[in-house]
């Protein structure tokens, strides 16, 4: 299971867990399988993915001209 903490400029966390984690540079869109969610970063926004011990694995963030 993997973790996908998503963090904005203003400090707001959003957490979600999944069996496994896509990401699309053209979209910075993240594919979260296990919860069927596609996740859309938005500017300024980061996501870390975490392995179940808790260590980040990927990080992933919106940049501008996407």
């Amino acid at each position: 299971m993997l973790t996908v903490k998503v963090m904005s400029p203003s400090g707001a966390e959003e957490i979600t867990e999944g069996q496994s984690i896509g990401w699309n540079p053209e979209q910075a869109s993240i594919a979260i399988k296990g919860q069927e969610l596609n996740r859309f970063l938005k500017p300024g926004e980061i996501a870390y993915v975490m392995n179940m011990n808790g260590k980040t694995v990927s990080r992933y963030e919106f940049v501008n001209g996407q």
